[in-house]
């Protein structure tokens, strides 16, 4: 109630005080019926729960409504079709202060890019929402991203979450291949508030939603013999929330890794990521990815099932590799610098140092496995930086 009412009520009862104090109480809850009426809506908002430029593969897309007032959505498009579905198109009620929409987004079978602006209108204003979606085959500006295609059998999705303002961030991109049921690469950044936190481990190992179940394993539990979980994306790089750490759990971010690997070299190179992750607005952008076979390669590809179900086969990589660009700010300029690291899947290295082979540079990972890695940087910038290896300045 503003404090303005409080006031008034003050003054009025000390001129009669004789009031009897039931009428006193009526004459409180007539103020605050007039000072807080449901349909004041000057604070009533609404924005995207994630991006306002998204991808152009079938997908879903939120916006976070704030009003207890009365209000409606109304989608104007730039073409003639109409391409979103709301669920949610109208609500409002005193209360409930908080609505999720749901967009239901189809396919972009176009070559060129679309958009619709979604009008919501409350009682006193209207706020307006303009979503684009990309054309067919157009790929995400995400500095981390590699180059890629996607096809019936590679599926790239992206996951996001909500922080404690409420606000999107976008934990990872996996390129997902359900053929191999396995993922080829998962993107993702680092930085100090990635890893700060106390979200744990959830363990909730679950499907992706954003993949077709059948191209997924069911991991509930391991994978059989000496394989194990092994996460793209840690779980201890994912701690400043409990969803963005559950998101680690999804299938697609697990492939299969001998045991030995696994706890060996493998975690010890994901312990050093962190570090390399700089402090403030340093961030490190990261490419973890699984492998196959090489360019003119001939490695055998064997499949492992899990003790869930021993049907849904996935093929186990013969190598794994991170490929990493650290942005650092300073004097209120960008300088960068890369490094790549390729690891054959072995059950017991030696030890967990990184040997002069397994450390290149991305121009020569990307040699080895026909990938384009950081493909959104300036061209000078990502020709310059790709061809270096200098391992002296991460510390290897």
């Amino acid at each position: 109630m503003p404090f303005f009412i409080f006031e008034q009520i003050y003054t009025f009862v000390g001129t009669i005080n004789r009031m009897r104090v039931k009428e006193i109480i009526l004459l409180l809850l007539l103020c605050v019926a007039v000072g807080c009426k449901p349909d004041d809506d000057g604070l009533a908002s609404a924005e995207f729960a994630y991006s306002d430029r998204i991808s152009w593969v079938e997908q879903t897309q939120w916006i976070n409504i704030y009003s207890s007032a009365p209000w409606s959505i109304e989608a104007e498009y730039s073409t003639s079709e109409e391409w979103c579905r709301l669920t949610p198109a109208s609500g409002g009620s005193t209360d409930q202060s908080y609505t999720a929409v749901a967009i239901a987004v189809a396919r972009n079978e176009s070559g060129d890019e679309r958009s619709v602006d979604f009008l919501v209108h409350f009682p006193s204003h209207t706020v307006t929402l303009t979503l684009t979606q990309q054309p067919r085959g157009a790929r995400l500006p995400y500095i981390e991203l590699p180059a890629y295609d996607e096809s019936a059998t590679q599926i790239v999705a992206t996951h996001y979450y909500s922080t404690a303002y409420n606000k999107s961030e976008r934990n990872y991109t996996v390129l997902y291949d359900t053929k191999h049921r396995l993922p080829l690469w998962v993107a993702y950044t680092l930085h100090t508030s990635s890893v700060n936190g106390n979200a744990g481990r959830a363990d909730t190992w679950e499907y992706d939603p954003k993949v077709p179940a059948d191209g997924q394993p069911d991991l509930s539990r391991s994978y059989r013999g000496w394989y194990d979980r092994g996460h793209m994306l840690p779980s201890g790089s994912r701690q400043s929330s409990e969803v963005a750490n559950a998101q680690t759990f999804y299938y697609t971010n697990i492939a299969p890794q001998l045991n030995g690997f696994n706890t060996g070299k493998w975690v010890d190179l994901e312990n050093r990521l962190r570090t390399w992750k700089g402090s403030g607005a340093d961030t490190l952008y990261v490419v973890t990815g699984s492998v196959l076979q090489t360019i003119g390669g001939n490695e055998t590809v064997e499949r492992v099932g899990s003790y869930a179900n021993s049907e849904k086969t996935s093929s186990i990589p013969n190598y794994f590799y991170k490929a990493c660009l650290k942005l650092t700010t300073v004097d209120g300029q960008p300088h960068y610098k890369a490094i790549a690291i390729l690891l054959p899947h072995t059950d017991r290295p030696a030890n967990n140092r990184l040997t002069d082979d397994e450390i290149m540079s991305i121009d020569a990972l990307e040699e080895k496995l026909g990938l384009d890695f950081f493909v959104n940087l300036p061209d000078e910038i990502e020709e310059e930086i790709e061809a270096i290896c200098s391992p002296n300045l991460w510390g290897l």
